[in-house]
Parts: C-alpha cells; sequence; structure tokens
C-alpha cells in the first residue's frame, strides 16, 4: 500500500504509468469494478434495508478474490483517495461550538473512556505477545467512538441539539484529536524521538490554523459566496487540498490536514453549505473506499478472529461500563448516562486510518488490519441496534445503583410539563402566571437548577424512567403536556394518568400523530401553529390592519 503521508506518491505513479494504452486499461478496467462494486452493493443494501457499509466491504472481497482487483497499487491510490475524503466527512460533524456548557463533562467522559479502552486492548496484545508498535496502533484504533454513525444517530433520533448530544459531539470530536495527536507520535517512533517532537509540532501548526479559520475566516468568506455556488466549491476544496499540502509539507499524515479541513469548516451554518455543495462527491469516495479496504483486505486466521471478537465483546462491555459511571459523576441521569455509554459503544472510521497507516508505514501487518476492520464493520453495523430503546431500558435495570430522582410533586389537581426546553420553559411560566400548580420534569441538570432558581417546582429525571412517573404524581394531576414529542413518553404517561386528566402532544409534524392519538393524546403540531400565526399576521396586514408581530405561539 502507498504511503498515507505522501498521497501524491503514488497518483503520480498511476498517471505516468498510464502513458502507455497497455498500462492504462487494466488500472481503468480496476477502478470501473470499484465504481461497480459500489453501486451493486447500494442496490442491495437499499432493497435488503441493511447497511451499506458492510456490504461494500464484501464486494471488495469478492473482486478481489476473482482476481479483478490484483492491482495492489490501484487499490491502494482508490484508498488514499476515499480515506482523504472520509476523515475530511468527520471533521465536517465536529463544530467545537455544539459543546459550549458541556466541556467539564465532555473533558471526564472522553478522557476516561479513550484511557480505559487503549489501555485494556494495549495490555491485551501485549500480553498477547506482540510488539509495542503492533499495540499501540490497535490500542488507539479501539479507543475511539464513530463520528459518522453517531452523529447519524443523533440526528435521526433528534438528539444533536439536546444536553445528550452535546456531550456525545462533545467526547467524539476530544477523541479524535487525540487519535490524530496519538496517530502522529506513533507513526513517527521509528524514526525517533526529534522526529516525534517536529511532528507533534506539525500536526499543532495544521489544527491551530482550522481553529483559526473556523472562528475566524470561514464563516464570512463562505457567507460571501453563498449564493455563487462555484466560487464556494472552489473555496471548500482549494480547503481541503491547501490543508492536505500543509500536512505534507510540515511531514505529518495527510489525515490530519484532512480532519482539519473539516473541522475548519464544519461551523453552522457553513457545514450545511459545505454537504450542499460537497456531499455527493463526499458519498461517491466513501464508497470507492469501502469497496477498496475490502479488497485490499486478508482471510484472518484463527487466532486473529479470536483477538477480534475479543476487542468486540470488551468494546460493547466496557464502554457502556466506563461511560455510565462518569457521565452520572458529571451530573447526567442513570437513563442519558446509559444512552451516552451505548451510542459509543463502537469503534470509529477512524480506526481504519489508524490501521491503514500502520500497514503503510510497514509497522502492521495486513492480518492486524483485518481484525480491526471486522470489529469495525460489526461494532459500526450493529451501534443502531446496540443503542436502541429496549436495550437503554435493560441498561438502566441492571444498573446496581442508577441515580436517585431529585424533586416531588406534593400536591393535587396540578399540571404536569415533561420537557422544560423552550416550549416547556414558557408553559410553565404561563401556568405560573395563571395561577395554576404546575410541575415540570427535566433531565438537563442546568435547565432544572435555573428554572427552580426561578421559583417553579421542577423534578429532576428522565421521562422513561418509572420512578420520575411516581415524582411527577400523575395519577392526581389533572393535565399533563408532553414537550419532547415522543411516542414512548406519551404511552408513559397514559399509563399512569386518571381517566378524566388530559393528555397534550407537542409535536414538529404528522408522523407521529396517529400513534400518540392511539395513546389517548390530543396533538398540536407546532409547525402548523406557527405557520397559521404567521398567516394571521399577513392577512391583517393585507386588510389594512395595524402590522403587529405575531404573537408567540
Amino acid at each position: 500500500m502507498p504511503s498515507l503521508r505522501n498521497g501524491s506518491a503514488c497518483a503520480s505513479r498511476w498517471i505516468s504509468a498510464g502513458e502507455s494504452s497497455a498500462t492504462r486499461s487494466p488500472a481503468m478496467l480496476e477502478v470501473a469494478f470499484i465504481v461497480f462494486g459500489a453501486a451493486l452493493a447500494f442496490g442491495l443494501g437499499r432493497g435488503l434495508k441493511v447497511p451499506v457499509m458492510p456490504l461494500l466491504i464484501v464486494m471488495g472481497l469478492i473482486f478481489s478474490a476473482s482476481g479483478a482487483l490484483d492491482d495492489r497499487e490501484v487499490v491502494g491510490s482508490m484508498l488514499e483517495i476515499g480515506l482523504t475524503f472520509l476523515v475530511f466527512a468527520a471533521g465536517l460533524e465536529m463544530a467545537p461550538v455544539r459543546v459550549r456548557g458541556k466541556v467539564g463533562a465532555v473533558l471526564q467522559v472522553g478522557v476516561v473512556q479513550f484511557v480505559a479502552l487503549g489501555g485494556l486492548a494495549l495490555g491485551i496484545l501485549l500480553l498477547g505477545g506482540r510488539s509495542l508498535e503492533e499495540s499501540l496502533y490497535v490500542a488507539l484504533a479501539a479507543a475511539a467512538s464513530s463520528t459518522l454513525v453517531v452523529v447519524r444517530l443523533l440526528r435521526q433520533r433528534r438528539q444533536i441539539f439536546e444536553p445528550l448530544g452535546a456531550l456525545i459531539i462533545g467526547v467524539l470530536l476530544l477523541q479524535d484529536v487525540l487519535i490524530i495527536l496519538g496517530l502522529v507520535i506513533v507513526s513517527g517512533l521509528p524514526e525517533g524521538g526529534a522526529e516525534v517532537l517536529q511532528r507533534v509540532g506539525g500536526g499543532a501548526l495544521v489544527l491551530g490554523l482550522s481553529a483559526l479559520l473556523y472562528w475566524r475566516v470561514m464563516p464570512v468568506l463562505l457567507a460571501r459566496y453563498e449564493h455563487d455556488d462555484e466560487i464556494g466549491l472552489l473555496i471548500v476544496v482549494g480547503t481541503l487540498f491547501a490543508m492536505l499540502g500543509l500536512a505534507s509539507l510540515v511531514n505529518v499524515p495527510i489525515i490530519v490536514g484532512a480532519f482539519g479541513a473539516g473541522l475548519s469548516l464544519s461551523s453552522f451554518p457553513t457545514n450545511a453549505l459545505v454537504r450542499g455543495l460537497i456531499g455527493p462527491l463526499i458519498d461517491f469516495f466513501l464508497a470507492l473506499f469501502f469497496v477498496a479496504l475490502g479488497a485490499f483486505l486478508v482471510l484472518p486466521t484463527l487466532e486473529e478472529l479470536l483477538v477480534g471478537a475479543g476487542l468486540v465483546v470488551m468494546i460493547w462491555v466496557v464502554t457502556p461500563v466506563v461511560v455510565v459511571a462518569v457521565a452520572e459523576r458529571a451530573g447526567f441521569t442513570t437513563s442519558g448516562a446509559v444512552e451516552a455509554g451505548l451510542l459509543l459503544a463502537q469503534t470509529s472510521e477512524f480506526s481504519l486510518v489508524v490501521a491503514l497507516q500502520g500497514v503503510s508505514s510497514g509497522q502492521l501487518s495486513e492480518g492486524t488490519l483485518t481484525i480491526i476492520s471486522l470489529v469495525t464493520v460489526v461494532t459500526i453495523g450493529l451501534a443502531p441496534w446496540v443503542s436502541s430503546k429496549a436495550l437503554v431500558r435493560l441498561g438502566i435495570r441492571l444498573h446496581p445503583r442508577p441515580r436517585a430522582v431529585e424533586g416531588a410533586a406534593e400536591m393535587e389537581g396540578h399540571v404536569v410539563v415533561i420537557g422544560l426546553g423552550v416550549a416547556g420553559a414558557m408553559l410553565m411560566e404561563r401556568l405560573q402566571d395563571a395561577g395554576i400548580g404546575a410541575v415540570g420534569l427535566d433531565y438537563d441538570p442546568a435547565e432544572v437548577s435555573r428554572l427552580r432558581e426561578q421559583g417553579y417546582r421542577v423534578v429532576w429525571g428522565d421521562a422513561d424512567d418509572p420512578r420520575a412517573m411516581e415524582a411527577l404524581n400523575l395519577a392526581g394531576a389533572r393535565a399533563v403536556i408532553v414537550t419532547t414529542g415522543s411516542v414512548m413518553h406519551t404511552q408513559l404517561v397514559s399509563e399512569h394518568i386518571s381517566e378524566d386528566a388530559q393528555l397534550w402532544v407537542n409535536l414538529m409534524d404528522d408522523t407521529r400523530v396517529e400513534a400518540c392519538e392511539a395513546a389517548g393524546a390530543r396533538t398540536v403540531n407546532y409547525s402548523r401553529a406557527s405557520s397559521e400565526k404567521v398567516v394571521e399576521w399577513f392577512e391583517s396586514l393585507a386588510d389594512g390592519a395595524r402590522p403587529e408581530q405575531p404573537a408567540e405561539g
């Protein structure tokens, strides 16, 4: 495999080798096989409704076994191009501003998880007779969680802007930076301490420049050319290649530059503009990367399979235990801590980056690359199931000493508000102003403390925790308002309230109306209610009425 530190070398050799038709045709044929395999895998994945990443790797394995992808130079070139876009996409998801207010919890959870998993993997490999360098590479590969997978799950579950989402995003960002720095150090070990220090300085320079671009340059630059797609695309691609060039100049792995480029463009709404400009191109090269990775793998031995299975079990067991223990100490509820632990229980796309760098530098065998790839495929492929609500509830039941719910509703005939975000806090204010007894429930300790200081009755706990339902005295409530939009929360509440109590649920769309109404709830569509207010306001302008701002919904 070509060196990941010098991405242009293999490309130039490939181009120069293509000067004759005899060498150009096989290379183009292998690229065509990789593209065809990616298209076939996506078609099968959609038809079978299964994750596409394992299918892409299987396609590569099949083509390699059939002899269609024998040219390791071409496969290595596709790996390197895809790897660049893979790391760039991961950096693009890591807006540091999302971590605001959760820095302490992020440092505690991220560092402890990284050290615990990496230390265990390092000890296991050393005891198994592996070399120190190989053990360090595997330890780095096992220590971090997947940015792309976890962020996608948080988006699907609408949790990315919640306190839990902020904690997890922060942990992922911290671990990615630690992986980058660890990789810079480990890759320089064969060349001595002076080279390691030089590379650490180079990596710090690249990441420091990324931070400067993130805070001061890119939001202004892309906002100026927001409506000019051609210039916007040139800015994005130019930033990527400039950071790759800087990484090569300071002699650090080019993936440091790719991550730095993504990080510099990750602020909102800059990252949304970038995805619109380059998103399909990223997806295309990611697909090619996983097919090429499958073609590069070798069949593992029984010993390597056992090592891989042991790493999978370690990640699934140790990660939740460590994260739950630390997140609870950092102020999160048991339910939130368990969900965070399960969401983080997989290896990362950076695990593949680490393994490929180790192979390219000759410090890691291709068999170990296969182990790391298999662990990554298994843990990432099963991540949605491992972090499902059913396993979260199981984890809560298995917890030996779950955190107690704080606060209680010692009243009758009161109104309960579940979820104290913007809408929930506003409802609490209106109820208190009207002289109606009300109690709220939220799992964000900062929000709970703020509302309590303002004189509101608030229970700290999770809406899916039966103990919280008891603390709210739902049986004595005259009305319950669920602002989380969760069908599960609505169903739990309906099991505890009296027949005379009213149950209301706030929703952002109509996809869950039927399920909530089946639980006996009345639904309010936020977006429709807001649009009706705006329409009324415009109609009042058309009728010549005084232009007053639309009332808050």
